[in-house]
């Protein structure tokens, strides 16, 4: 026992000894140069120490700066990269006693780091002693130097890029690092406050002085917030930009919210919620890559790969995603109970078209899925591109299954001195558009393959406005079909002696061969001259309008009853002809009779034919005419063929 106490204070003598020794031999002016020389190694700038400091070597060696100040100079520019308000560490004592300061660990207590990127490129925390020359090629590259472990407490860092308008800062950085040389592998933890979210991070690098002097390293990257949380594997390259290039993946509760976190409000409504992803990874700058993708969003699945541009004014998306099934449902519109909403047609009409979030982005993105669902729509096989340039947008439809048919067409918004200018061009081929209208609207009177094209255009600030202005033409063939819930034989009969207010109610289907019509579209107005409606027992022709902003409809024609397909071809009469009036909304019009077919049908009272000469020859004519309208408006109606009250139909 005697033994190990007489070695235990020999050992004690010895470093108290040793301690002795390098605090007379080590001055404390010299051990702050050192450090002072160190630091300034470390990080390529100046060091300027404005504040007290203390050295200690019992029990070891260690030190205290204040108002430490890392600055770049070149001729007579000073710039101030990084303040730090109190660094303080220790020293390795072995390697004191030939001179040579090495660092042991120390810590930065409320470091305040400022990057910055000017307007041509140079990077302010490389242009210190080591900028040599502007090539790149001819800064001397970094030394290995010994470093140690260290912490940060409160730190700071704000990043400027003055070429791209980025700014970035970071605070409430603590962390602790392990770096024992610059040439040894970096491990690092801790935790930051970045756009008002806490982060906890990890780094860590293989060869970070390779990667340093513009070469490669494996590294590591971790990042958990309760806005998203990312983790990457793989090369850390800095030849000539940095660059990362590896495996990655992502998990955030709302891309609304992450968006927002990075920069771009893509602002409230439904969808765009959970997401996650992972694939191979290519970030250079403010350009990610992703290939192998596999993304799941709003419980959507796809594989594809993308590339994303952030950052300055625009945020760019562009690639390729394919779904197996795409339920775009999710972005319907919902009343506060989760009930997806539709908007009255007075609400839908006054609502304004505000393009102005598109000039945010800028993207070109193919979709394909072997499925779409919206809602009761349904489609099948579908591919599509979503084209946003200048804060215009176009959304196309190479090919979609549509309820039998096909569907194809495109649909673009763009943004003009007067609101917004819409242009539709849609073609439906074979499409059965009975189910097709049920989905849209809830109801559907007329069912059959369906032949359509459309091509309109307008202008304005609303719905309504853009509407009213609609200019183009369409086309509508449907063949065979039929109509639901109208019995066309019994609404002539009935019209024949009168007035039938709406569309009749009734369970009985007519059956139609053909139905064609082709339109012409001017300031909201569609004018058609050729409306056909031919079946086993009638045939129908008319002209008229469709006004779209009320919805309404005027025109006359001619229907015959007892007239098939066959012989309405060849011209044999059928068993009566009734020339009619339809007018009034679309969804309840009224129709009567022709009241100038009522002064030529055959049972026209002599007396009424000659009270119509008298009154051409005492009124003017357009009087006579409007007189004689308004007689067969105020005709007795005769009620429907059916017990109910027509209904209005969906829209």
């Amino acid at each position: 026992m005697k033994r190990v106490v007489m070695a235990a204070a020999a050992c004690l003598a010895v470093a108290a000894g040793t301690l002795y020794y390098v605090s007379t031999r080590v001055s404390e002016d010299a051990l702050l140069r050192a450090m002072a020389e160190k630091v300034a190694t470390l990080t390529g700038n100046w060091v300027e120490i404005r504040g007290a400091t203390s050295v200690s070597f019992f029990p070891l060696p260690a030190f205290e700066l204040n108002d430490v100040v890392l600055t770049r100079r070149e001729g007579d520019e000073t710039d101030e990269i990084a303040a730090i308000d109190v660094l303080r560490g220790s020293v390795a004592l072995l390697p004191l006693l030939i001179g040579h300061v090495e660092l042991k660990d120390f810590v930065l207590v409320r470091p305040r780091v400022r990057l910055e990127v000017d307007r041509r490129g140079r990077e302010n925390w490389i242009s210190g002693r080591r900028r040599a020359a502007e090539d790149e090629a001819a800064r001397p590259p970094v030394e290995d130097q010994n470093l140690g472990s260290f912490r940060v407490e409160d730190g700071a860092i704000a990043y400027e890029n003055k070429r791209t308008g980025i700014r970035h800062a970071l605070t409430a950085v603590n962390a602790a690092i392990s770096w024992s040389r610059l040439a040894a592998p970096l491990n690092a933890a801790g935790t930051l406050i970045w756009n008002g979210e806490n982060v906890r991070f990890g780094l860590g690098a293989e060869a970070p002085l390779d990667f340093v002097n513009n070469g490669s390293s494996p590294a590591r990257i971790s990042v958990e917030s309760g806005v998203a949380n990312v983790e990457f594997n793989g090369n850390a390259h800095n030849k000539p930009d940095p660059q990362l290039e590896g495996t990655a993946r992502l998990q955030a509760p709302s891309v609304r919210g992450l968006m927002r976190w990075i920069g771009t409000d893509l602002g409230t409504g439904p969808g765009l919620n959970a997401v996650s992803l992972s694939g191979r990874i290519n970030l250079i700058g403010n350009s990610l890559s992703l290939s192998e993708l596999v993304l799941s969003l709003d419980g959507n699945e796809a594989e594809g790969g993308v590339k994303i541009t952030l950052g300055g004014k625009q945020t760019g998306l562009q690639g390729t995603l394919a779904f197996e099934t795409l339920d775009l449902g999710v972005y319907r519109t919902r009343s506060e109970e989760g009930a997806p909403t539709v908007p009255q047609p007075e609400q839908a009409m006054s609502t304004a078209v505000d393009l102005s979030a598109l000039q945010r982005f800028v993207t070109d993105l193919r979709v394909s899925a072997a499925s779409v669902t919206y809602g009761d729509l349904a489609l099948g096989r579908t591919a599509g591109t979503v084209t946003v340039r200048k804060g215009a947008i176009d959304l196309g439809v190479g090919e979609a299954t549509l309820y039998g048919g096909m569907a194809q067409g495109n649909i673009s918004a763009t943004p003009t001195p007067d609101g917004a200018r819409i242009k539709v061009a849609l073609k439906l081929d074979k499409t059965d558009i009975g189910p097709l209208l049920t989905a849209l609207s809830g109801s559907s009177r007329i069912s059959g393959t369906t032949t359509a094209r459309v091509d309109l255009s307008g202008t304005g600030r609303t719905v309504a406005g853009i509407v009213a202005s609609l200019s183009g033409n369409a086309t509508l063939a449907i063949s065979p079909g039929e109509i639901q819930g109208i019995d066309i034989e019994k609404l002539l009969a009935a019209l024949e002696a009168g007035r039938v207010e709406g569309w009749p109610a009734t369970p009985v289907a007519t059956r139609l061969d053909d139905l064609t019509a082709s339109f012409t579209v001017s300031e909201g107005t569609a004018t058609t001259e050729d409306f056909r409606v031919k079946g086993p027992k009638i045939a129908v022709s008319a002209d008229g309008e469709v006004r779209l902003v009320s919805a309404s409809i005027a025109g006359h024609g001619t229907a015959d009853l007892g007239v098939g397909s066959e012989s309405a071809a060849t011209g044999t009469p059928g068993i009566f002809s009734v020339p009619f009036v339809i007018e009034g909304p679309i969804a309840n019009p009224t129709l009567y009779p022709d009241p100038v077919w009522l002064l030529n049908r055959p049972t026209a009272a002599p007396a009424e034919i000659e009270q119509l000469r008298k009154d051409l020859q005492q009124s003017p004519p357009e009087d006579v005419v409007e007189d004689l309208v308004q007689r067969g408006r105020d005709m007795p109606p005769r009620p429907a063929p059916s017990e109910e009250q027509p209904s209005v139909p969906q829209q």
